[in-house]
């Protein structure tokens, strides 16, 4: 009875203070009220020596921090297990890629050990070729010599001369 008796007069105090701030200084309100409401919750909670039920309630409240602890190193380890998995299939992906690029250089340099020797076949074909045209070419040349220079000859000497058809008289 004592307990809620000192703790009724200090809330009529309390309450008479608060009207008198609110009617007298108005502006003063603002910067009162969350002091007089931290006396008033102070004043009217009960101790946690007094609560029926304090026990209960911090089990209740270790097994949470505990669940939340669990849950955080799940999270943990699930992140690391995560960027495990990234690293792994980085590596994987990189190795593909090594062993795909080993594969068409090996593929190019069968390709280009194949074209190599054909090239000296197809280069000896060209060359044999050539050389029969060129032997042609000479036999021509042999042959028209003559009618050729007395074809240029007669261009250069012979001379016709006329006007053009785009010539007009004035």
């Amino acid at each position: 009875y004592v307990y809620v008796y000192v703790h009724v007069h200090v809330y009529v105090y309390v309450c008479l203070c608060l009207c008198f701030v609110i009617v007298s200084l108005p502006s003063f309100f603002f910067l009162v009220l969350p002091c007089c409401l931290s006396l008033i919750h102070h004043f009217f909670t009960i101790p946690k020596e007094e609560t029926p039920m304090s026990g209960i309630q911090s089990a209740g409240v270790q097994r949470l921090v505990a669940a939340e602890k669990e849950a955080t190193k799940t999270i943990k380890q699930a992140r690391n297990e995560k960027v495990q998995r990234m690293k792994l299939a980085h590596k994987e992906a990189r190795d593909e890629i090594e062993q795909f690029k080993l594969q068409k250089e090996q593929e190019l340099q069968a390709q280009m050990d194949n074209n190599e020797g054909r090239g000296s076949e197809n280069s000896e074909n060209i060359n044999a070729s050539t050389q029969e045209k060129l032997v042609e070419i000479k036999n021509l040349i042999e042959q028209n010599k003559d009618e050729v220079v007395n074809m240029i000859i007669d261009a250069v000497c012979i001379v016709q001369s006329q006007v053009h058809e785009n010539f007009v008289k004035k």
